[in-house]
């Protein structure tokens, strides 16, 4: 008897045990099954790392014109509000990226920083070994890794001012502007575009002009001169510098005398102005249109939207070859500042030449025709007519002149008082036979 109910618990603890481990093995597959099933959402609230405190921005202020280099630049607006119910810190940076060459001389921007509801701020540049630029907006008189603290549930804002400068690649014609936190406490707008207007060398804020007055006449050597009248207008809303020289050109052979033309400058509506000469090795002329009492480098500065005029003067003189017939006038600004009107063509009179004497055409005072030696007629020596019969020697010829003296206006009296020394010599010759005949007889 005592036997059997130790039997009896054997068999209850082996079934206890059996149902355990059954339970268990059954478990098991449900579990691994579980992994590969969807699992439920359950709510729970973020961490920091998940929802951040601070909420950041950078917007363009609507309006903006594109920038210009040299020129006015963009303002943004930097915010950040703390969500959160404690201070938070913020170390915003700002980079810009041009979207075409990055610039090979770092000082192609600047970079400044505004405070409007924020402590006291200051803005500072840092460049990359690429020259790629990182703005730091920072409290006043910090360094760069120094943070705002912004106390909980608050806003502030700046502004923040971007500008660019020459040195940025003509071909980069905007420019991609990010905001970024390296705390990775905020949250940051995407980044956004500026517009860049293009170079100057494209679109130029100065158009120049050089024009003939009306009525201009021919250049005469050592003579009056031509007006020319110089005007400048400045189409942009900066003043902008421009350096205008005059390039003449005669048509055929460059003097060798350097000294062969005159240029002046007068200024109609623009500042005190003058004209200064410079020749080339080769005697090329180019005159240079400056402020009074400058050096030749000197440029005027022409406001907004304003016109200056000038009268530019040239005259030529006698070492002009006498072969040149025109000058090729053209105005340059080495600034490349403007678009300038084409070439204008300067007439230039022919020499005067002075008139050579002439041998004066008085007709003679001698009894026998003379007339004066031209060209293609024959000429024969003068011979003398008598009514005598023995005192002809011969005839001159109808239509043969009588050969010229030398003499001028005198010859005709030469040759009168030649024939009438003849006349008495023919006389005293027959007087003398007659005598001689009757004192034969």
């Amino acid at each position: 008897m005592s036997a059997r109910p130790s039997v009896r618990r054997s068999r209850l603890l082996a079934a206890a045990t059996l149902t355990v481990i059954t339970s268990a093995a059954a478990l098991v597959p449900a579990t691994a099954f579980a992994d590969a099933q969807p699992i439920a959402t359950v709510a729970v609230a973020p961490t920091v790392s998940d929802t951040k405190p601070l909420t950041a921005g950078l917007e363009q202020i609507a309006g903006q014109a594109p920038l210009v280099r040299d020129g006015a630049g963009a303002d943004l607006k930097l915010t950040v509000t703390n969500n959160s119910d404690q201070v938070q810190d913020f170390h915003p940076t700002v980079t810009v990226a041009p979207n075409a060459t990055i610039p090979k001389d770092w000082e192609w921007i600047d970079f400044t920083a505004t405070a409007l509801s924020a402590p006291a701020s200051m803005g500072t540049r840092s460049f990359g070994s690429d020259n790629a630029f990182t703005g730091y907006v920072l409290p006043a008189n910090s360094m760069t890794q120094v943070p705002f603290h912004v106390p909980a549930h608050t806003t502030y804002t700046w502004t923040v001012t971007v500008k660019v400068k020459s040195a940025l690649p003509t071909n980069d014609t905007s420019l991609k502007v990010a905001l970024h936190n390296d705390l990775n406490t905020s949250t940051q707008t995407d980044p956004l575009t500026l517009k860049v207007a293009p170079t100057v060398s494209d679109t130029k804020p100065l158009t120049a002009g050089l024009e003939q007055i009306a009525g201009q006449a021919p250049l005469v050597r050592d003579g009056a001169g031509a007006d020319l009248k110089l005007t400048v207008t400045n189409n942009s809303d900066q003043v902008q510098d421009f350096h205008p020289t005059v390039t003449v050109a005669p048509n055929a052979t460059i003097p060798k005398d350097w000294e062969w033309i005159d240029f002046t400058a007068t200024a109609l509506s623009a500042p005190a102005s003058m004209g200064t000469r410079s020749f080339g090795s080769d005697n090329a002329f180019t005159g240079y249109v400056l402020p009074a009492n400058s050096m030749t480098q000197v440029p005027f500065h022409v406001p907004a939207h304003t016109t200056y005029t000038w009268t530019v003067t040239v005259k030529v003189k006698s070492a002009l070859p006498t072969n040149d017939t025109s000058l090729k006038v053209a105005l340059h600004n080495d600034l490349n500042t403007s678009t300038q009107t084409d070439p204008l063509t300067l007439k230039v009179a022919a020499p005067i030449d002075t008139p050579a004497d002439t041998p004066s055409a008085t007709p003679s005072a001698a009894p026998s025709a003379v007339r004066s030696e031209t060209a293609g007629t024959q000429v024969v020596p003068a011979a003398y007519t008598s009514s005598s019969p023995s005192a002809t020697t011969g005839t001159t010829p109808t239509d043969v002149s009588l050969a010229s003296t030398g003499g001028g206006s005198d010859s005709g009296a030469l040759v009168g008082a030649g024939g009438a020394l003849v006349l008495l010599g023919a006389g005293a010759v027959f007087y003398a036979n007659r005598r001689r005949t009757q004192a034969q007889d």
